[in-house]
């Protein structure tokens, strides 16, 4: 290749994993520690495991990324202090963070750690970068979710590394913006614990499929563009992965980097080395059209791993297998899959093979439920060079950390509070904010007590602002939906600037690329709003789960912040008490997005019901710019209204913009708050069972 080569970066859950991505050509590895990383459920190390592998990649010239991109709960402080001064002092080449929180204290009191903004971040637009880059990161991960074009124009948009996702398992969601696991689950996907209901099999109408499964990102030969656009590093997914995959995936791309661009014969052995890395269907994502065809196999299993056979027979110590094409060996790592979609998976200690050359005996115990079930293999006997025993007595074994410099920035956190913590505040009636899609409906709320309604920032509204009576128009916050790709960012940035034409001075920001979008539009137009008179509100897609996050947002120049809705409540009663700055809200009403995607699947009917498994059930919509999973029950916590004021919330927001005939009616809700009357009943989502 040409010029200057992208940086070759692979994911490692283990020592095994560690090394056989060295040994196979990367440049850079990033690993998570035990907590506070995305991958909650990988194997991970621990700081003195850590400072071992940065010493031993260093020696080689290798460089070593940390993952500290979960978000932190306000009792996890204190532990993520500790863990960011054990980064320092292991010399990691970059730390990757989604939590604004832990923006707020790195910057201020680990300033020499290199900062890496997470694909968590949502950031998907030139704005996005440019806001990254005035925040301080030196890198941001871009949303899987892009083409190339618009990664070009992220690209030019700032002096700012720009990394990309080419390997691995994609969400159907952004990344950043998913309740998926969190409703349905318990669990949450923004700290880390992603219980994957995507992968699962659900009834759609007749159909039933694996919907939002998605294949892998297999980039291949795409690599080739990226370089050539200025993508500063090329990043593999996999940190729950075995070494086998790594192994593959980087030997496959160290042979595009290292060849001419199109050289078939590069391309030809890279295949074949993400043939053996046992991943599921490759698809080149988003890189080529925002509406690919080949990112879902819904009729397919959603595992990782080839297919080789079917379970034939089930004895009382050992089972037969039925192969298609594929062997299996000793040592290899094989799952089981049955109709129920019920899974087993363990490596082979003992097999033998039949006369037959397309059977073998597998010497393991098994429920008759896995009778005919598909087997894939997910890794293979382990092969290669095994480093890891050259891990063993490195300069990192004598890790120094200093404990005393952690403990003196907790206590200054912890003297530099906005306000003592209470207990208990003084209750005092919040504000009331309705989230509408439509202007329009302001009219079934003329008699309610309505503090701000919160309009969605389109076309058609913006045309009927000036329509309106100027007791609404007053009362007018435009909210900004999470997502817009660089061309629908074009047409907010002119949205914006016609509102500050017509005297708007009101904004809902859900995304940080927003706060950049704002502040170019107002230095663009001449009107009689100034910076000191605009107000910035920020949604729940902020993710703000701590006190430290909220500050954060609060120099970023939001003035009335908005709580996570994840949170539980003895979260936020704990990280209130140590907010005081700006009046914070919380959303107490909402059928909520699950989550946000770009795949339309058009096909499908919108506003139909999708069931999964268990019997649960969402409602898809589809719409021109992808489309959404929604809550088919609100989530309602007037019922804790007492509780919440009392943590010191000074705002409700009541989010009506996706009711509809399957979920809640619009008219009856305004009714309801006109007349005092309970909102429809649903679930209080983690207030009272806690996240997780």
């Amino acid at each position: 290749m040409d010029g200057k080569k992208p940086e070759l970066l692979a994911p490692a859950g283990d020592k095994k994993a560690f090394t056989a991505a060295l040994d196979a050509g990367a440049d850079s590895v990033y690993i998570g520690l035990k907590a506070f990383n995305a991958r909650a459920l990988a194997r991970n190390f621990s700081p003195r495991e850590a400072a071992d592998l940065v010493a031993f990649a260093h020696e080689r010239g290798k460089k070593v990324f940390v993952a500290m991109n979960a978000l932190v709960k306000e009792s996890e402080l204190e532990h993520a202090v500790t863990t960011l001064a054990q980064v320092e002092a292991m010399q990691a080449d970059g730390l990757i963070i989604q939590d604004l929180g832990i923006l707020h204290i790195a910057r201020r009191y680990f300033p020499g750690l290199r900062l890496h903004a997470s694909t968590l971040m949502t950031i998907h637009n030139s704005y996005g970068v440019k806001q990254a880059h005035q925040m301080g990161f030196k890198r941001v991960v871009l949303a899987r979710e892009m083409t190339i074009h618009e990664i070009e124009a992220a690209v030019k948009a700032a002096p700012i590394e720009i990394e990309v996702f080419i390997h691995g398992a994609m969400c159907f969601c952004y990344s950043g913006l998913c309740l998926f696991s969190s409703f349905m689950g318990g669990r949450s996907s923004t700290r880390g614990k992603c219980v994957q209901p995507c992968r699962r099999k659900y009834k759609w109408g007749r159909r039933q499929g694996t919907f939002f499964s998605m294949n892998d990102l297999e980039a291949g030969p795409v690599v080739w563009n990226l370089a050539e656009i200025g993508v500063d590093s090329l990043k593999i997914e996999g940190r729950l992965r075995p070494a086998n995959y790594v192994r593959h995936v980087v030997s496959g791309y160290r042979i595009l980097l290292d060849s001419q661009a199109g050289d078939p014969k590069a391309v030809e052995a890279a295949r074949d080395h993400f043939q053996q890395a046992l991943g599921r269907p490759g698809s080149k994502g988003f890189f080529f059209t925002p509406r690919p065809n080949d990112l879902i196999s819904p009729r397919q299993t959603s595992n990782t791993g080839l297919f080789v056979g079917r379970v034939s027979s089930i004895k009382r110590r050992c089972f037969e297998v039925t192969l298609k094409d594929l062997p299996v060996n000793k040592g290899d790592r094989i799952r089981l899959v049955n109709k129920k979609d019920q899974q087993h998976s363990f490596r082979i200690t003992r097999l033998e093979n039949e006369q037959q050359g397309n059977k073998v005996i597998i010497f393991h115990e098994l429920d008759q439920a896995f009778s005919n079930a598909l087997v894939f293999k997910i890794d293979c006997a382990r092969k290669g060079k095994d480093l890891t025993a050259g891990l063993a007595g490195r300069p990192g074994s004598q890790f120094r950390w200093d404990r005393t410099k952690a403990a003196n920035i907790v206590q200054s956190m912890d003297n530099k509070r906005a306000g003592r913590p209470t207990a208990r505040r003084a209750v005092s009636t919040p504000r009331l904010c309705v989230r509408l899609s439509n202007i329009h409906d302001i009219k079934w709320f003329h008699r309610a007590n309505v503090d701000a309604f919160l309009i969605k920032t389109a076309r058609r509204n913006i045309r009927s602002f000036q329509s309106l009576k100027k007791i609404h128009r007053d009362k007018i916050v435009w909210f900004i939906e999470p997502i817009q790709h660089e061309s629908e960012a074009l047409e907010l940035f002119k949205a914006a600037v016609q509102l500050y034409r017509s005297g708007a001075a009101r904004f809902e920001v859900s995304n940080l690329g927003h706060l950049q979008m704002l502040k170019e539009a107002l230095e663009h137009v001449k009107s009689r709003i100034s910076s000191k008179q605009l107000i910035i509100y920020s949604s729940h897609h902020l993710n703000l789960l701590n006190s430290r996050a909220l500050m954060e947002a609060v120099s970023l120049g939001i003035d009335r912040p908005q709580f996570s809705i994840e949170t539980d409540m003895e979260n936020a009663e704990n990280a209130l008490s140590r907010f005081r700055s700006k009046p914070v809200a919380f959303t107490i009403f909402s059928f909520l997005p699950l989550f946000h995607s770009r795949m339309g699947l058009m096909d499908f009917k919108s506003s139909s019901s999708v069931i999964s498994p268990k019997g649960e059930t969402a409602i898809w919509r589809s719409s021109k710019k992808g489309g959404r999973l929604v809550a088919p029950v609100p989530f309602n916590a007037t019922g804790l209204a007492g509780r919440l004021s009392g943590a010191g919330f000074a705002a409700w927001v009541i989010d009506l913009t996706s009711c509809c005939r399957e979920t809640g009616n619009l008219k009856e809700i305004a009714k309801r708050l006109v007349n005092n009357r309970p909102l429809p009943k649903g679930t209080y989502f983690n207030l009272v069972k806690g996240l997780a």
